[in-house]
């Protein structure tokens, strides 16, 4: 998966059996794959990680 930055990598690999940070990070994955209009989050978050880095 695209690297999305320490702040949300760091969240599950800080706490990797914490449902509630699993589950927060899989509520935004699916936001950011529908408001990118991307059939996955890895494309979603690829897409996300390019236009801020550009």
């Amino acid at each position: 998966m695209p690297d999305a930055g320490p702040a949300f990598n760091g969240r599950l690999r800080a706490v990797p059996d914490d449902d509630d940070a699993r589950r927060a990070v899989e509520d935004t994955l699916f936001t950011l794959r529908v408001l990118m209009a991307q059939p996955s989050a890895y494309a979603a978050l690829r897409d996300a990680v390019q236009y801020v880095d550009s």
